[in-house]
């Protein structure tokens, strides 16, 4: 097991170089239910072996609970970068200083170069595949060519528009591999 996943990720490393995995983002509007759908594709993404990546668009900001902290203590010192290493839990977080606001293809490349895909959380005015979640209200992207999905109670969703509930997650990650143009890993170790 250990040695097919190093392989598969050499494999995605050297396939990967220099091109960006393949991008989709969950949009709608507050409390339409998009971060409990990225949940929930992560995980049916994931069971399947791909490695996903996530970006989530903080409009308001965000703060990061490090009062006290000694890594907290670093940032605020003035260090451009912190990396917090826990070898236990195998986990690492980074947190940068950025003298200019990055694009979302620029985090993607620096940030995810062996990934499979990138969900997005928000961003609904990038030209990528969306799928937008809903509560009975007016789309976002009603008239967006890159709306793929809605996912939800939608109102008045496009007649070419394919609509989902938040319970049909294997039927919406057949419709991302078709998207996305993706196999699952385990396809595409199979001997042909």
């Amino acid at each position: 097991m250990t040695k097919r996943r190093s392989a598969q990720k050499r494999r995605r490393k050297t396939s990967n170089q220099n091109k960006l995995p393949p991008i989709l983002a969950v949009v709608g509007r507050s409390r339409s239910g998009k971060t409990r759908l990225v949940e929930s594709l992560i995980r049916a993404l994931t069971k399947k072996g791909y490695a996903v990546g996530t970006v989530k668009d903080a409009k308001g900001g965000f703060q990061l609970d490090l009062e006290g902290k000694d890594s907290a203590k670093h940032y605020r010192a003035g260090a451009q970068g912190v990396v917090i290493v826990s070898a236990q839990q195998k986990e690492v977080a980074f947190i940068a200083h950025l003298e200019e606001d990055l694009s979302v293809t620029e985090l993607c490349e620096r940030f995810f170069p062996d990934v499979d895909l990138i969900l997005l959380e928000g961003f609904k005015d990038l030209p990528v595949p969306k799928i937008e979640t809903t509560c009975g209200e007016s789309l976002y992207c009603g008239n967006d060519a890159t709306l793929a999905a809605v996912v939800g109670q939608a109102s008045n969703p496009p007649d070419n528009v394919p609509c989902f509930s938040f319970e049909d997650i294997p039927v919406l990650v057949q419709l991302i591999e078709r998207t996305l143009g993706l196999s699952a890993p385990e396809q595409r170790d199979r001997p042909a």
